[in-house]
């Protein structure tokens, strides 16, 4: 009895702090559970069924002892079932290393405990949420009636279960298992789990109950049957072989071991659009994205956390609320989600992202009608969002942040011809499309004036020996508006107008949303110069000379002079000489004489000009009027005796003397 004693008390010690002492963090830990979402360990437990030996008609077996309610009695407890297994010590009779050197869960059910209590379990209960794959490293040394057994969501407490998964059998030696980082091996099993609720799966290694002979009733002992080495005929090598085998099982016979359970939840995790979402040609939300994350985590107890400035999500970060109907952001960023459970990512779902590009609304350009006049022309601007900034230019350019900012009270001014562009900006968004139009000034009105006596002959300078001329307008652009007064220009043209002698009118076309004409002033008077042209002071010389003419002149007076002279113009366009057909103040002309005195002077009848023509790019055939001081261009050359002269800087031109001017 005390030699008995002595060996209990030894078994304590010696394994007091591995069989008796292991804990669920213990366990979480040499599973690698730790970290892991969607997986909890729930329990772990020892069971010992009570079995009895049964004899009849010379028969002998065990059977299970049922308790009062017709199931098998047993006893329960979290001793003797489970040890970790580290990498450090002495693990030579173990037969295997944990995985990655680290530790590993090893159960040992001791066997013989009695000849009628032998059948046991040693169960490890996990919980897992949602559908999944759970998968294990596994090793077992024991015979073909006991084994390993994973349940899922188990119904009743004992065997008629179906078992998704089932092994046995003796281990062979091996130092460590092999694997690849995929979890390839053929030492690793894995069960499916489906349904949208938690689940337990429960991990068995069972220790069926004992055997006896049938004939005698003698206790039968586990495991491979010891080789007889007369049974082997002198064959030494194939019965030491067989011998090293049969030792190496029975070393770390009745064991199993476990490692790197792994729980995968099939879950999904999207982001999309939301339904009420605008966008523009590009793709691009308008003004505001509306995103939905789809997930079907959350009905497992997954949460999904979410960033915005690019960074992955940690658990830190902000929890998607499934009760708002979508996420709402008024800046362009990059959205990132994962699912989340006990403060850790689901790195098998990992983290989704999506690149969010918001655009700003086009603003819309409206005419103000009640503020815009011929010379202001004013635009209002309009957007849909009030955060939008309207910025705007008037020189066709495209509009930035460094532009006029558009100011609703004054709204947009225009008083030049102009191309208006405008675009709406916000700061984190993507500037609108532009919106232009063109602001155009009405050219100015056409018209004739006509010999009051004679509606076939035009007045075209508005001198007349008559009393008066009749405006005949000509004009397609606009509305004509007329007045005496160029601060009063407010009647419609519907017919001719008459013009007295001495009389001034005051033309410009208008039409709403552009700006108005220039003003044409029109003015009929009598010739109040004569001059005798040709002779004396306007003597020409022989040979060829550049003339201009400062008048404006009598229809008769140019007739008289085209009758008596050919006068050739330039044509700056066309890089040519023409006889004219009209002289015209302000331009020079070429004119041939053969002989002084040639050609009896004319008298030539008119008002002296104050309006010069103006210089186009190139040269220029040009003359001075009345009052000019100098002539518009680069170069002023003069003409005299066929030598060209430049027109020195302080030099006044002469009237009556025409010009060579470049641009």
């Amino acid at each position: 009895m005390k030699r008995f004693l002595c060996i209990v008390c030894l078994f304590i010690v010696s394994f007091g702090n591995v069989l008796f002492g292991v804990s669920k963090n213990d366990i979480i830990a040499a599973l690698d559970l730790s970290g892991q979402p969607g997986i909890t360990l729930e329990s772990f437990c020892r069971r010992v069924y009570t079995t009895k030996k049964y004899h009849e008609d010379d028969s002998y077996w065990f059977d299970y002892v049922d308790d009062n309610d017709g199931n098998p009695k047993y006893s329960t407890s979290s001793s003797n079932c489970w040890v970790v297994q580290s990498s450090s010590g002495d693990n030579s009779k173990y037969s295997t290393y944990p995985i990655k050197g680290e530790s590993c869960l090893r159960s040992d059910l001791p066997t013989g405990l009695s000849s009628d209590s032998d059948a046991q379990e040693a169960r490890l209960v996990f919980k897992v949420i949602g559908p999944g794959i759970f998968t294990f490293f596994y090793k077992t040394c024991c015979e073909d009636g006991d084994g390993i057994q994973v349940y899922v969501d188990r119904d009743d407490d004992f065997f008629d279960a179906n078992a998704e998964f089932e092994t046995s059998g003796y281990a062979e030696p091996m130092e460590d298992w092999s694997y690849t980082d995929e979890g390839e091996s053929e030492n690793r099993a894995e069960v499916t789990v489906y349904g949208e609720v938690p689940h337990e799966i429960m991990f068995v290694f069972t220790k069926d109950m004992p055997e006896c002979d049938a004939d005698t009733g003698n206790y039968m002992a586990d495991g491979p049957e010891k080789p007889v080495k007369d049974d082997y005929n002198g064959d030494t090598e194939g019965y030491n072989e067989d011998l090293a085998t049969y030792n190496s099982i029975m070393k770390c016979f009745n064991r199993v071991w476990l490692d790197w359970v792994k729980w995968k939840p099939l879950l999904s995790l999207e982001i999309e659009d939301f339904e009420g979402c605008s966008f523009d040609k590009e793709g691009n939300y308008l003004d505001e994205a509306c995103v939905l994350l789809t997930t079907n985590a959350v009905d497992y107890g997954y949460r999904v956390r979410y960033t915005v400035d690019g960074s992955d999500p940690t658990s830190s970060s902000p929890e998607y609320d499934y009760g708002a109907p979508y996420l709402s952001f008024k800046q362009s960023c990059t959205l990132k989600a994962a699912i989340f459970a006990d403060g850790k990512m689901d790195e098998e779902v990992g983290v989704v992202s999506m690149d969010v590009s918001i655009v700003a609304s086009a603003p819309t350009l409206e005419l103000d009608a009640e503020k815009t006049t011929g010379s202001a022309v004013i635009y209002r601007a309009a957007n849909t969002v009030a955060d939008n900034l309207i910025v705007y230019t008037t020189d066709g350019s495209e509009p930035t942040v460094e532009s006029a900012v558009y100011d609703a009270e004054k709204g947009i001014v225009i008083t030049s011809e102009c191309t208006l562009t405008a675009r709406c900006v916000r700061e984190g968004v993507i500037a609108s499309s532009t919106v232009s139009l063109s602001v155009e000034r009405l050219p100015m009105p056409t018209y004739r004036l006509l010999d009051a006596d004679n509606e076939h002959e035009e007045v075209p300078n508005g001198i007349t020996t008559g009393n008066s001329l009749t405006l005949k307008a000509d004009n397609s652009s606009g509305i004509l508006k007329y007045g005496s007064f160029e601060d009063d220009i407010s009647t419609d043209y519907t017919a001719p107008v008459t013009i007295g002698v001495g009389g001034t009118l005051y033309l410009r076309n208008v039409e709403l949303g552009k700006l108005s004409s220039e003003i044409a002033r029109v003015q009929v008077r009598k010739p109040d110069t004569t001059v005798s042209w040709g002779v004396g002071d306007y003597a020409l010389e022989p040979g060829w000379n550049l003339v201009s003419f400062p008048l404006l002149l009598t229809n008769e007076s140019q007739q008289k002079l085209l009758r008596n002279w050919k006068l050739l113009r330039y044509d700056s366009e066309r890089q040519c000489y023409q006889c004219t057909t009209m002289v015209k103040p302000g331009c020079a002309y070429w004119l041939f004489q053969k002989n002084r005195g040639e050609t009896d002077g004319i008298e030539l009848s008119g008002c002296m000009a104050t309006e010069a023509e103006k210089c186009v790019k190139g040269w220029n055939l040009m003359g001075p009027v009345n009052g000019q001081e100098r002539l518009e261009g680069k170069e002023v050359w003069s003409y005299s005796n066929g030598t060209y002269v430049p027109l020195g800087s302080g030099e006044k031109p002469s009237l009556w003397k025409g010009y060579m001017v470049k641009d």
